[in-house]
């Protein structure tokens, strides 16, 4: 929404729940909320002010006054407002509009505390206590849904990248030494410039936390990909040098996090980073079935996720590309297969 001069400023600033900080602003000024929410505010305001005009008559009902207006406000608040704005989401596509709700949708919560302390000095009664407002929840369920549909939408495009992914699974040549900045798959890179550039563009008016919340949700959604590659039906075989490729890929990856410096995504590939450790470089496989060293080193890694690994790794070692395969190699990966079949 944007406002031409201060006197404009002053009118939205008078009828929603903001600081008054137009002073020393250059107008026209662009406010971070669309016209919806200052437009709500002006018919909550209104509502509020005559309901009590019209209750003055009732002084014997003060409780139930309160009581009603709360509930009529909670209705409006969550039925018209918060409600209708989840059951638009599933039609909304656009990151830089689902971006808007959010900023929208986290002034619609200040409203609501607010609302809260301006209904506490107009009731009808002076009687002690706060008065809470349901909606308030609505609205964070609200601002939950739109951030798990960002995430969803930059998902998919993820998808779209990894159409493009060719990993030599059955090589028998592991990938030449390479400089970190270059050491990844050319889709990956792409794939990550392109989260990046929504990040610090499309979604740059969000605040830190919703970022890193879209942010976390796309890196996690590359995460669990790459990880199908050893769960999922296909591919049925991967070879030692086959799995280093991935493993290049995801150290790259973890790199790109660190390079980040953001706490809030710190951890997001460690799982498939331990995973790829334990398969590609761990001199011995079988140290995973050391209690201290599963703790320290492979802690986030499952069972089961390593149990598929294993059997992929054998599919090849069984197969006519298997018989360069070192012998101490493929009985250490026998070894931990017959130790994990015993475990759930």
């Amino acid at each position: 929404m944007v406002v031409n001069d201060e006197d404009e400023f002053d009118k939205v600033v008078s009828v929603t729940w903001l600081p008054p900080s137009g002073e020393g602003s250059r107008f026209p000024l662009a406010l971070p909320f669309s016209q919806t929410y200052p437009l709500c505010c002006v018919d909550i305001r209104s509502f509020t002010e005559q309901y009590y005009q019209f209750a003055e008559g009732f002084a014997e009902h003060h409780r139930d006054i309160d009581d009603v207006l709360r509930k009529a406000l909670d209705n409006l608040l969550i039925k018209q407002v918060s409600e209708n704005i989840q059951r638009r989401l599933n039609m909304i596509s656009n990151l830089s509009q689902l971006a808007q709700i959010v900023v929208n949708v986290l002034f619609f919560q200040t409203a609501c505390s607010d609302l809260e302390t301006l209904l506490v000095t107009l009731r009808a009664t002076q009687r002690g206590g706060t008065i809470h407002l349901d909606s308030l929840a609505s609205f964070q369920q609200t601002l939950k849904q739109t951030q798990d549909r960002m995430v969803a939408q930059v998902a998919q495009k993820v998808d779209n990248f990894f159409e493009e992914a060719q990993y030599p699974w059955s090589t028998s040549q592991a990938p030449p030494p390479a400089h970190l900045a270059d050491d990844a798959s050319p889709y990956l890179q792409d794939m990550v410039d392109y989260v990046s550039t929504v990040m610090v563009s499309v979604l740059i008016q969000l605040p830190d936390f919703a970022k890193d919340y879209v942010y976390r949700g796309a890196l996690a959604h590359i995460a669990k990909i790459l990880q199908s590659y050893i769960t999922d039906r296909e591919p049925r075989q991967i070879s030692d040098a086959g799995m280093m490729y991935l493993a290049r890929d995801v150290r790259w990856l973890v790199a790109h996090v660190r390079n980040l410096q953001n706490e809030q995504l710190n951890d997001v590939f460690a799982e498939l980073n331990q995973l790829m450790t334990l398969l590609t470089a761990t001199p011995n496989i079988t140290d995973f079935l050391d209690t201290s060293a599963r703790s320290t080193r492979f802690s986030r890694v499952r069972v089961p996720v390593v149990k598929a690994a294993l059997v992929k790794l054998m599919n090849h070692y069984n197969s006519p590309q298997g018989n360069l395969v070192g012998q101490r190699r493929r009985m250490q990966v026998e070894d931990l297969q017959r130790a994990l079949a015993l475990t759930r």
